[in-house]
């Protein structure tokens, strides 16, 4: 029988910053994304050359914030190949709308960051995340993947049990 190989964390970085502006999260493009930038095509050609058929493409949050139109892109450009992990503010007014645009574009899975929120805001949030309407969102568009700062998995089960069916 054949095996897979799926890399589940490659993140892309356009050569067009006028058709995909910079927009970093935080304020400052990541070293990584301004120093050793991969696009689109040079993802396909290293994972062709080492055999990876298939990727969970991460939104590049530290250089695109949470514009995630060159990671749709991409997944629209190869929907048998790529699966896409979007970032979206889940405490912003609006957010469920904003997961609905990304989802209807082929993305599905949620990146989690909230730079500039309180360590107590992110507290309500973790501890009570039924009471947040992108929760709710996030079970019904039966979003695959979270991943939430390293420094908050310490709450990991309250959100969770969020998508739990």
């Amino acid at each position: 029988m054949p095996t897979t190989t799926i890399d589940i964390h490659p993140h892309i970085i356009s050569g067009d910053a006028t058709r995909y502006p910079l927009a970093p999260l935080g304020g400052h493009q990541s070293d990584w994304s301004r120093t050793r930038p991969v696009t689109l095509e040079k993802l396909v050609a290293a994972m062709d050359t080492a055999g990876v058929q298939k990727a969970a493409i991460v939104q590049a949050s530290t250089c695109y914030g949470h514009d995630n139109s060159y990671l749709a892109d991409a997944v629209s450009a190869y929907a048998k190949r790529f699966t896409g992990v979007f970032s979206v503010d889940v405490l912003a007014p609006g957010a469920p709308e904003r997961m609905h645009h990304w989802r209807v574009k082929g993305l599905t899975g949620m990146r989690l960051f909230t730079f500039g929120s309180t360590m107590s805001e992110q507290a309500d949030w973790l501890d009570d995340p039924k009471s947040y309407p992108a929760w709710a969102c996030a079970s019904e568009l039966g979003l695959s993947a979270c991943r939430c700062l390293p420094k908050l998995f310490r709450r990991r089960s309250a959100w969770q049990s969020a998508f739990r069916r």
